[in-house]
């Protein structure tokens, strides 16, 4: 329920609960940066293994040893240090791994805090603390001056996480649905289509229209306002404007045009493909969809300094053509798995925007639990 006005006392960084204190990093959480080790990627080719290698945003590589076992929370010290320029770039990780050295490395001393931290920051603006015109950069320095709101209550702390830990659940367990969906239709198209070699070749544009994005008359980094629809970039949303060039319900492929390639998008929300990218529209989305994932997209640049495929060259690409007849009993077997991915991705964007309405009205105190 909503806090009442009177709960609150102010500190230096505004109103905050009674019951709250602001403190920093080194009050909550310990320091491990000493332990990180970068290896260049020629050292990372040598040691190919099993334990994952992180950068900044993610997972770089796959190494043959490991510098971390436990949970751990990185957030991005060089870089792409922001997201959108504001909230940190964050990864909450577990089990066994290298790190590099554009990440600091926090832990806590239980699950619950580590969680709570990461959702806190998560909520802020951290641009204050960013320096580096060229290079962003967020020292360790700048990391532990950082303001942090935090209930005295361990018990405030635990519900607070729990009820945006059970949103974030169901979004991975969407996600990971999806992926075994994924790999299923994948499984059943080799099945159905490479395995068999009898196909006559055809070219991509005889089965699916090959367009260019668009570049969007208004964009925001933030959704916000009338800025609800995403801008669909090469490899993800990268901002939104105010109207779409797709609407909910057509399915599209989305891929990338120049920069980034070989990332296929599947879309069936309202959306503005970006100039940096193809969108390929068919009557059997499936088979061209399942058709891509084969694709050798290196053998389609046309770039030498920016990477470029164009319209001609991926309506060229030459595809196994199987019947008509086969394609449309493919269609229609994969259509309730189709199904499944769509609900489940409509169900992630709509849990996604409640968590994120949430967030900052449960980590300010504004909105009490339990």
């Amino acid at each position: 329920m909503p806090a009442n006005k009177s709960q609150f006392r102010q500190a230096e960084v505004g109103l905050i609960p009674e019951d709250w204190e602001v403190l920093t990093i080194p009050d909550i959480a310990r320091n491990f940066d000493t332990n990180r080790m970068p290896l260049s990627s020629r050292e990372r080719t040598k040691r190919i293994g099993k334990f994952p290698y992180y950068g900044a945003t993610g997972i770089i590589d796959f190494i043959d040893d490991y510098k971390f076992d436990g949970s751990y929370l990185l957030i991005a010290e060089d870089g792409t240090v922001t997201i959108n320029g504001k909230n940190p770039m964050l990864q909450l990780v577990d089990g066994k791994f290298w790190v590099s050295n554009h990440a600091h490395v926090l832990q806590c001393d239980n699950s619950t805090d580590q969680k709570f931290l990461y959702y806190q920051l998560s909520s802020m603006d951290i641009s204050p603390f960013v320096t580096g015109a060229v290079q962003p950069k967020l020292s360790q320095a700048n990391l532990n001056n950082i303001p942090i709101l935090w209930p005295t209550n361990f018990k405030i702390r635990e519900k607070i996480t729990e009820v945006l830990k059970v949103l974030d659940d169901k979004i991975e367990l969407n996600r990971k649905m999806n992926k075994t969906m994924e790999s299923i239709s994948q499984a059943i198209f080799k099945e159905w289509f490479i395995l068999n070699k009898k196909f006559a070749i055809g070219k991509l544009g005889n089965i699916a229209e090959i367009t260019s994005g668009k570049r969007p008359e208004q964009k925001s980094a933030d959704k916000k306002n009338e800025f609800k629809i995403p801008i669909i970039g090469a490899s993800s949303i990268m901002g939104f404007t105010t109207r779409s060039l797709y609407n909910n319900g057509d399915d599209i492929i989305v891929t990338g045009r120049v920069g980034t390639h070989g990332i296929l998008q599947r879309i069936n929300y309202s959306c503005w493909p970006s100039d940096n990218t193809l969108v390929i529209t068919s009557k059997t989305p499936n088979f061209v969809f399942q058709t891509m994932q084969e694709f050798d997209f290196d053998s389609l640049n046309r770039g030498s300094t920016q990477p470029l495929i164009t319209q001609t060259d991926l309506k060229n690409f030459e595809i196994i053509l199987p019947p008509i007849e086969e394609i449309k009993k493919f269609e229609a077997f994969m259509h309730p798995i189709g199904e499944i991915i769509n609900r489940n991705n409509q169900q992630i964007e709509t849990l996604a925007q409640i968590r994120d309405s949430l967030l900052p009205r449960l980590m300010s105190g504004k909105l009490r639990v339990g």
